[in-house]
């Protein structure tokens, strides 16, 4: 297997995920942001989405940029579309619940079990 065998291809973000009911779910790894994206200048989350060869890509909202504020790069996300709401203004907007799970930092001697340090 060669260095770039999964590498992401620079400025393709891949298919785009349209959830349409509630309850679709996209689950993967997050693996980078576009930001300024479109004549809205939104962020594009880029999913390497689980039993698929390319990338997905998640436009970004209030809702989902607020939420992947916090999540690292290479987590493991579910970013499950909970349907349209109500909100302050006279459009509903749509709402999603999104769970992540942190990359794991591995410490040089998991890596080296027998390194000692300097």
């Amino acid at each position: 297997m060669g260095e770039f065998d999964n590498a992401i291809v620079a400025g393709n973000a891949g298919d785009s995920w349209k959830p349409e009911n509630a309850g679709d779910v996209i689950i993967g790894t997050y693996v980078a942001v576009k930001q300024n994206v479109g004549i809205n200048q939104s962020n594009v989350y880029v999913v390497q989405e689980d039993g698929k060869d390319g990338t997905t890509s998640v436009w970004g909202s209030a809702v989902l940029d607020t939420k992947f504020e916090e999540i690292p790069v290479d987590s493991r996300v579910k970013i499950e579309f909970l349907g349209h709401e109500k909100g302050k203004g006279p459009k509903p907007y749509k709402n999603f619940s999104v769970k992540y799970v942190p990359p794991v930092q591995s410490k040089v001697n998991d890596i080296f079990p027998d390194a000692k340090e300097a």
